[in-house]
């Protein structure tokens, strides 16, 4: 499941492809939260990135996301604390279905 809980925290599962025109969440897409980054995979960068994204579009301070796994991947797991999965599913409001 790209999304659940963990206690306190929910746990995303994000594919990132890096150098991408702009900064967007796409979809879900093979069981992964895909996102376009326009950062570089280089010195953390695309982490970086990745971790402002999801905190602007959550509206969650940034110190409450965690990069857990994926530090050099293209798969990234991050931990988002006291926000619920319900609550970031409305947030995104991605379509129902996966392509």
């Amino acid at each position: 499941m790209w999304i659940r809980s963990r206690g306190e925290e929910t746990i995303l599962t994000c594919r990132v492809h890096p150098n991408a025109p702009q900064n967007r969440i796409e979809k879900v897409q093979d069981d992964q939260l895909v996102v376009r980054l326009n950062s570089p995979p280089v010195e953390g960068k695309a982490n970086k990135a990745l971790l402002k994204l999801l905190a602007k579009t959550l509206h969650v301070a940034p110190s409450r996301l965690t990069l857990i796994q994926g530090d050099k991947s293209r798969t990234k797991v991050i931990a988002i604390q006291d926000i619920t999965p319900e609550q970031v599913l409305d947030i995104l409001d991605l379509p129902d279905n996966e392509e």
